[in-house]
């Protein structure tokens, strides 16, 4: 069993399992077996072969489109209102997506300024194994996803810079939240300036998403 009681109660009540057509069933959604080699792959090479500015900011967003529905499911269907309660489930089920084991460091919604670390990033973990040391962090949907976390807990704007990772020979991965704004006045070196996705203003889908559920002015 793993050590973790979310994902423990998953198991144990039958939420992860596979149906009789094939299908991979993880709390009522359907899912794919992909191994962390083949994201690994997949994200160098379209980085290598295409717009690696817009790699980045697609990996991005999608971890932050997943967290940031998740946040308010739990917010809205099942009523939790306590910002740190909401934010402690969020990050248990990191592990169950496999992004690795996410602990909060700094925690001043007063300043709108958070810090995460993440000892395993599997992604980092196996880009370091596979191609060796790397100059820039890796971790762009687990970077996505914790902006999507503070994005939808607080509604604001806010952007996560990775600015160390295992990939880069550091014990762990660290992520820093603030608002766009903030880091847009915020010296930066170049790689980090280059996490700074583009606002969702700029991807017609996230776009039409978010302004659907009525966030994009709200946010955005």
């Amino acid at each position: 069993m793993a050590k973790n009681e979310f994902i423990d109660k998953l198991q144990i009540h039958g939420n992860v399992f596979v149906d009789k057509d094939g299908c991979l069933n993880i709390i009522g959604l359907k899912g794919i077996m992909f191994p962390m080699v083949n994201y690994v792959l997949l994200y160098e090479l379209l980085k290598e072969n295409t717009d690696r500015k817009k790699v980045r900011d697609i990996f991005y967003y999608t971890g932050f489109m997943e967290t940031f529905i998740a946040v308010k499911i739990i917010g809205d269907k099942y009523g939790f209102k306590d910002k740190r309660k909401i934010l402690s489930l969020v990050l248990n089920q990191a592990q169950m997506i496999g992004i690795g084991k996410l602990e909060l460091i700094k925690y001043e919604p007063q300043n709108s300024h958070f810090v995460l670390g993440n000892s395993q990033s599997p992604p980092g973990r196996e880009t370091l194994k596979l191609l060796g040391k790397r100059k820039e962090a890796v971790d762009e949907i687990c970077r996505g996803g914790i902006a999507g976390i503070f994005s939808s807990l607080f509604e604001k704007d806010m952007v996560a810079i990775e600015t160390s990772c295992v990939v880069q020979g550091k014990s762990q991965c660290v992520h820093v939240v603030r608002e766009r704004k903030v880091w847009a006045k915020t010296r930066l070196n170049a790689e980090s300036k280059e996490q700074i996705p583009l606002s969702p203003r700029k991807y017609p889908l996230l776009n039409k998403f978010l302004e659907k559920e009525n966030l994009l002015s709200r946010i955005f």
